[in-house]
């Protein structure tokens, strides 16, 4: 965290590449920059911002479900803070502002961008809502109707078309930070109250035509928790005071990261980005001779379990060979059968892929279904569905099959991998 005083004015630049996840060193180093502002008697004002690349992407994705998540300062609390501070605070917006970055500068008492500037919630991509705050502060600044489609779209919206909202003051070509400096100068010359997001009501809406948009949103998301958790947390917004909408909209948050479904979600999401080299632009695969041999074994085991009608075994007899490709180095990771698996043999994203969901069903249970189904195949197909050694060994060991590397993986520069994930929640949509 960078501090810096310009006219009077504290600049708070967040420091945490590539895209300033709200790690904890993060919410630490923010929470106390705020306060250091606030009593700093030679500053009027403050500027809450981030990189050209990044104002802030989200939450730290490798602290999902991990205690530094609940480590204090939680993000709630750094919202509250802004929201209650004696000066005003403008947030300074470039690059991205999505997920828990753009919650935070909800929090804030203005919002300047540069042109370049996206905003968005897209934790629905992970199988989650915007728990800190999201599905509450939206509804007050946009409306019901803007906020509910943006949550449950997920989908990125450019600067431009938030202009003229109360989700964002002011709209600059290039750096939006000295703007935001005039910004709280002038507010903090101004004897008017702040306005203070945490506070606002919910505009009057047509209460009648959202139940049924409420209804769509839920007919298009069949066996989607997530899209029920985003609506249930969005109904709260105009009837509760902001933290006790908040309070219920972190226990759906909670209840929705144990799920099976946002797991499988969370799972895919960092395999794309640690196999990035396997997908082209937009969707598909690209066109690797080993990822080619891989596809065709695969199709050849989905072809021969489709007799035995029960989708359990058909998963189970995928999963069985895409440990034999880990086996023979054909593939380096379990991760990326689950790719194929959803980009190749239809699995959905709320599915996982084989090998997320072999360790979803336990792999003892997968061992002995595939041995079962070993001794009453014909002859022909015992060697099909005996399950491979490597699996064998993981259930023993009560390992994870969906996190396992290959045995001997390969680093010759013909590698289907590409750069580690990223920390901060940007799915790709």
């Amino acid at each position: 965290m960078h501090y810096d005083v310009r006219r009077g004015v504290a600049v708070l630049t967040l420091d945490g590449p590539p895209t300033n996840a709200l790690s904890h060193a993060v919410r630490s180093g923010l929470l106390s920059s705020i306060y250091r502002a606030e009593d700093d008697p030679d500053v009027h004002g403050i500027v809450l911002t981030g990189s050209a690349r990044a104002f802030c992407a989200g939450g730290d994705i490798r602290e999902f479900g991990t205690p530094a998540q609940k480590r204090s300062p939680r993000q709630v609390a750094i919202m509250e803070a802004i929201d209650a501070c004696p000066k005003p605070v403008v947030a300074a917006i470039s690059g991205v502002c999505l997920g828990g970055g753009l919650e935070l500068a909800m929090a804030c008492h203005a919002r300047v961008a540069s042109a370049d500037a996206v905003f968005g919630l897209p934790e629905i991509f992970l199988g989650l809502i915007p728990g800190g705050g999201g599905c509450q502060l939206l509804p007050r600044l946009l409306g019901m109707e803007a906020a509910t489609e943006m949550i449950l779209s997920g989908c990125r919206q450019p600067a431009h078309e938030l202009a003229g909202t109360l989700l964002l003051d002011r709209l600059v070509d290039g750096d939006a930070v000295p703007e935001a400096v005039l910004l709280a100068s002038v507010l903090a010359a101004n004897s008017a109250p702040l306005r203070r997001s945490l506070n606002l009501q919910v505009p009057d809406f047509d209460r009648q035509a959202w139940a049924s948009e409420r209804q769509r949103w839920l007919d298009e998301s069949p066996g989607d928790p997530a899209a029920r958790g985003c609506l249930d947390a969005i109904a709260l917004a105009p009837v509760l005071p902001f933290r006790e909408g908040q309070v219920r909209e972190f226990q759906i948050l909670t209840a929705l990261m144990a799920s099976p479904e946002s797991q499988a979600r969370r799972h895919l999401f960092a395999a794309e980005r640690r196999f990035a080299g396997m997908l082209r632009a937009g969707s598909g695969l690209n066109n690797d001779a080993r990822l080619e041999a891989a596809r065709a074994r695969l199709r050849s085991a989905a072809d021969r379990a489709s007799s035995v009608g029960h989708p359990m075994l058909q998963s189970a007899a995928l999963a069985n060979e895409g440990t034999r490709l880990l086996e023979e180095g054909l593939l380096e990771h379990a991760a990326q059968v689950d790719l194929l698996c959803v980009y190749d043999l239809g699995f959905t994203r709320l599915d996982g892929g084989a090998m997320f969901q072999a360790d979803l069903k336990q792999l003892p249970v997968v061992v002995r279904r595939l041995r079962l189904q070993a001794r009453r195949a014909p002859a022909a197909d015992a060697a099909f569905w005996m399950p491979a050694e490597l699996l064998c060994q993981l259930a023993d060991a009560g390992g994870s099959l969906a996190e396992q590397d290959a045995p001997h993986r390969s680093t010759s520069a013909d590698t289907l991998q590409t750069p580690p994930v990223t920390s901060s929640v940007t799915p790709v949509t």
